[in-house]
């Protein structure tokens, strides 16, 4: 069934395409307001060095200081919460700190997106139209998740996922467990949560509870980053498909980097399995980005928040206090 879904899913992309034209320039309206067109690559640039900057080419102040405060508000954040684990030896910063890192790196890519989509509608190009409070509801919108694109992207990605998950077990001789051990009688009656001891029901509630608050950073700025922008301009300027595989295997690759942050005996697991794994699932959301004819995120981040929370909400029940479900650390 996942698998037809998937085939439905890029059916329906490729019937899209075959009757969409390559222009992207909207037909003229005559009463429109004149924009005076910007450059688009000049205003990511701008935006990419100093957030804010590209807002500022673009003459929106207002949106200038806003991306300005929260990208340096998070990072500084991120740097005051790393710096005290480091010197005080304080582990129990570490939530904290990713909490504050993974809102940093949103507001960034979040920024750079938005300062070349609004350059890209002084051209009258097509680009998404949703701002971040829209697409941060998008997983909560009638609408999105009554949309059968949405539900195919996610099974997929979800069979994706736990097909990395046994590759990995079976590769590097892990024991594939699927059992949910907090209904276990004697597994642990306590867990752990933002570094304190609590009962096992309250743990699971409040850790499902931190993950839903933190997964709009991750699915608003990977997919305003990666697909909005990345696949989006690729698209505009080369052409759909190989755009599509272009922004897939730069996600890939930039989710490589994830792997210096893990011991030294899972480093070649998450790169041999948990890449991989992580590109293909971009390239099911890069395949429901081009089926909204890159014109809208919300079904992408509605599938990206889901996938990402089902696949937490799994680890916490299978293993209470061993963090992520999958050992490739492919979820994000």
């Amino acid at each position: 069934m996942i698998a037809l879904a998937f085939v439905a899913l890029a059916s329906h992309v490729a019937s899209q395409a075959a009757v969409t034209s390559d222009d992207t320039t909207p037909p003229a309206d005559d009463d429109a307001p004149k924009l005076e067109p910007k450059s688009p690559l000049l205003a990511a640039a701008l935006a990419t060095v100093i957030p804010g900057t590209g807002h500022l080419y673009l003459g929106e102040p207002g949106e200038a200081l806003g991306f300005a405060g929260t990208t340096f508000g998070t990072g500084a954040l991120t740097i005051g919460l790393a710096l005290d684990g480091a010197i005080n030896n304080n582990a129990n910063v570490a939530p904290y700190e990713t909490f504050a890192s993974l809102y940093f790196s949103a507001a960034w890519g979040y920024n750079v997106f938005d300062a070349w989509r609004d350059a890209e509608i002084t051209q009258g190009r097509t680009v998404p139209r949703e701002d971040v409070l829209q697409l941060a509801s998008a997983p909560y919108d009638l609408d999105t998740m009554t949309s059968w694109q949405t539900w195919a992207a996610l099974g997929s990605m979800l069979a994706i996922g736990v097909g990395g998950e046994v590759v990995a077990d079976v590769a590097f001789k892990h024991p594939l467990d699927f059992n949910l051990h907090i209904f276990d009688p004697n597994g642990p009656r306590t867990m752990s949560f933002l570094g304190a001891q609590v009962p096992i029901a309250s743990g699971v509630v409040l850790g499902n509870a931190y993950d839903l608050a933190l997964l709009p950073s991750v699915a608003v700025g990977e997919e305003s980053y990666f697909r909005g922008l990345i696949q989006g301009w690729l698209a505009m300027n080369v052409n759909p498909w190989v755009a599509w595989v272009a922004a897939t295997l730069i996600f890939g690759a930039i989710h490589a980097g994830n792997a210096i942050g893990l011991p030294a005996n899972q480093q070649l697991e998450y790169l041999a399995v948990g890449v991989p794994t992580v590109t293909l699932v971009g390239g099911v959301l890069g395949l429901l980005y081009l089926d909204q004819g890159q014109a809208s995120l919300k079904r992408n981040v509605a599938a990206h928040y889901w996938y990402d929370a089902l696949v937490l909400g799994f680890g916490i029940a299978r293993d209470p206090n061993g963090g992520f479900f999958f050992s490739t650390g492919a979820q994000f």
